[in-house]
């Protein structure tokens, strides 16, 4: 059946790469992305390795020698620099560690095709035993727990507006990615969490050691007292805040448990939401339909009911067909506000911060997702059939799964250890750079069976994509030449089971 289905597969990949030979060598050249760019000839990377280049020589003259080694060392010695690896099969060059400036003399030699800084390789990012057992549960799809959670990117570049009691942004946990923006509590005590529970909920989302997204920027706009209580005014003075100054991509999170409906908190709310803030808030918890109040029953809120670490649903939460989908939120450790180290186990609505740090890690990799196509995703990527008992409908059987979030890519650099089951996907992203002449994506490594999916402007799925090799194994390339400016998008989808599988990426300027 594997070879009957990639026959129908093949042609939208032949329609990309018939365009450039076998016997054409591909450049190594990083593409110049936004934050990067491209000084002359010489290519920026993500994360640069100081003082150390990787060098592309043109193609020798015909019937000239072709002594690599020996050019490459009177290259290096000519600019100043010292030879560490000669490149003669899989490409022709050389790396070399020598300074910025001669490495630009370097690249206007006219032997020298092309130099780029070398660039630390990114594998995945795994905690071991996470304090918070939600992180561990979110990136698997099934108990028991693996003591780990993994991880590819961090929420970076991502703010992430908690509207609740405030924030002790000086907790060693938060990094110093915590700023105090808003307050209009009249009780004198400033931004100052008093509470506890915004604290809590910044480290879960944010925090080094508890958080999901462990390089969001957090945002303190605290409308609830010392006790947790507040008036409308003051919540829809904190809305209309972010409204007016959040900085895209955005977050926040609704640290609300109504009692009834409200039009009017809603109408801020769905305003705010129309301006591209991505919102999640606490299904409650009084064990009752969610649909009975305010803001948990709106449809444009990311509506978070709670499970614990045996996947049962907590008896606490609230259920009903307002809701998207449920998440660890019972007995989550994260940080306090009676001290900058401090800790605390709660119960309550953590779920929501734990959702809240998987939408803004959806958001660093897709930064212009809107918040519709963010809940799309978080919903329809959720485990079923993990909850006990299962919920009966309307409420969904859907318990939150961050195993489908990649990362961003960049030129020249590899991610590594990459793993999914049978059916499982995860996407990354690579924003082309205008004038590019050919991007290249390669999965090598690591057991199983991985299928790569590639596609311009739009997720790739299983039928809808620009190139998909459809060979069995790990190893696949997607070659696309002249690619327009813009997002380029990555799927790995699980045709088997797989893991340790690296995704390279090459652009050529």
């Amino acid at each position: 059946m594997r070879n009957a289905r990639r026959s129908l597969m093949l042609l939208p990949w032949l329609a990309l790469s018939a365009c450039h030979p076998e016997s054409e060598q591909p450049s190594t050249g990083e593409a110049p992305a936004e934050a990067t760019g491209q000084t002359s000839r010489l290519l920026r990377a993500e994360l640069p390795v100081p003082g150390q280049y990787v060098v592309v020589l043109t193609p020798p003259a015909e019937g000239a020698p072709d002594d690599v080694p020996a050019l490459a060392e009177a290259l290096a010695s000519k600019h100043g620099g010292q030879v560490l690896h000669v490149y003669q099969k899989a490409l022709r060059g050389f790396s070399v560690r020598t300074t910025e400036a001669q490495a630009l003399e370097l690249a206007r030699h006219p032997a020298v095709a092309s130099i780029e800084e070398d660039a630390v390789v990114r594998d995945s990012l795994v905690q071991s035993s996470p304090s918070n057992w939600g992180l561990d549960r979110i990136d698997q799809r099934t108990l028991p727990l693996d003591s780990q959670y993994m991880y590819f990117g961090t929420g970076a570049g991502v703010h992430t507006y908690l509207i609740s009691t405030g924030i002790r942004t000086t907790h060693t946990d938060l990094g110093g990615r915590a700023t105090a923006d808003f307050n209009n509590v009249p009780d004198g005590m400033g931004h100052t969490d008093c509470n506890g529970v915004g604290t809590h909920w910044a480290t879960v989302i944010g925090g080094n050691t508890h958080g999901v997204a462990k390089g969001t920027r957090l945002h303190s706009v605290r409308v609830l007292d010392c006790g947790g209580g507040g008036t409308l005014s003051n919540i829809l003075a904190g809305v209309d805040w972010v409204t007016l100054q959040h900085i895209k991509p955005a977050v926040a999170l609704l640290n609300l448990n109504m009692t009834t409906v409200n039009t009017t908190l809603e109408a801020g709310v769905r305003n705010s939401i129309a301006q591209g803030v991505t919102y999640v808030g606490t299904a409650g918890i009084r064990s009752v339909d969610a649909c009975t109040s305010s803001p948990a029953r709106m449809p444009e809120l990311i509506t978070v009911g709670f499970s614990r670490n045996t996947d049962a649903v907590a008896p606490f939460s609230n259920f009903g067909g307002c809701l998207d989908l449920f998440s660890p939120g019972d007995g989550i450790t994260g940080g306090w506000h009676t001290s900058d180290t401090a800790t605390n186990t709660i119960g309550g609505g953590v779920g929501a911060a734990v959702a809240a740090g998987a939408a803004a890690l959806w958001l660093e990799v897709f930064p212009t997702a809107t918040p519709a196509s963010v809940a799309s995703m978080l919903t329809s990527q959720a485990t079923t059939g993990a909850l006990t008992p299962t919920p009966t409908a309307p409420t969904p059987d859907r318990l939150l799964y961050t195993g489908f979030i990649g990362s961003r890519l960049r030129g020249g650099t590899t991610v590594s250890g990459i793993a999914n089951r049978p059916g499982d996907v995860r996407f990354f992203r690579l924003e082309v750079p205008a004038g590019t002449t050919r991007v290249t994506f390669t999965t090598s490594g690591g057991t199983g069976d991985v299928d790569l999916y590639v596609r311009a402007g739009a997720l790739p799925t299983l039928s809808v994509y620009d190139c998909a090799p459809y060979l069995t194994g790990n190893a696949e390339t997607c070659t696309l030449n002249s690619p327009a400016a813009g997002p380029l998008y990555v799927m790995l989808h699980g045709y088997a089971s797989f893991s340790g599988v690296s995704l390279s990426t090459t652009v050529t300027p």
